[in-house]
């Protein structure tokens, strides 16, 4: 779950697989779904750029829901450490096995063969654009040496 600081372009999302994995990807922009996106991906980390960008205001809540296809994938989790430990909070990140039911990450104990993992956040970062300045000048043709006349429009905010 995040919150946008200003007025900006959500443009982008990204995380890591482990292996070739089979997904969808699900924006809701304050409660509604804004945006539904499939792709694959093999094992790495990735910048997932948004077939459509979405335009947020300041303090819009959008969450990002990947919905995981691949059998026996397991969901990317950040390790817990004092570095990052500010990030992790309740009702941050959630995970679920059927959709429905969702679980707070912080509230979830995994145990591996080597390790324990308490209080955990989903590995997933959004990228936004500020809105920009954009000239367009619609160009017709011009003979060197001969004044010519230039129409323009200027559009302030995220024109794209």
């Amino acid at each position: 779950m995040f919150y946008s600081t200003e007025e900006e372009t959500l443009a982008g999302i990204s995380t890591f697989f482990e292996k070739q994995t089979d997904w969808q990807l699900y924006i809701y922009l304050n409660d509604e779904l804004t945006l539904t996106q499939t792709g694959t991906n093999n094992a790495g980390y990735y910048t997932i750029k948004l077939d459509e960008y979405i335009p947020l205001q300041k303090d819009d809540k959008f969450e990002v829901v990947f919905k995981i296809l691949t059998p026996d994938t397991r969901i990317p989790i950040s390790l817990e450490n004092d570095f990052i430990y500010g990030l992790y909070r309740e009702n941050l990140s959630y995970v679920s096995n059927d959709g429905e039911n969702w679980q707070d990450l912080t509230n979830i104990t995994w145990k591996s063969l080597y390790l324990t993992f308490n209080s955990q956040i989903a590995c997933i970062k959004a990228f936004t654009i500020l809105p920009t300045n954009t000239l367009k000048v619609d160009t017709t043709e011009f003979t060197i040496g001969q004044p010519a006349t230039i129409q323009a429009s200027i559009y302030y905010g995220s024109q794209i």
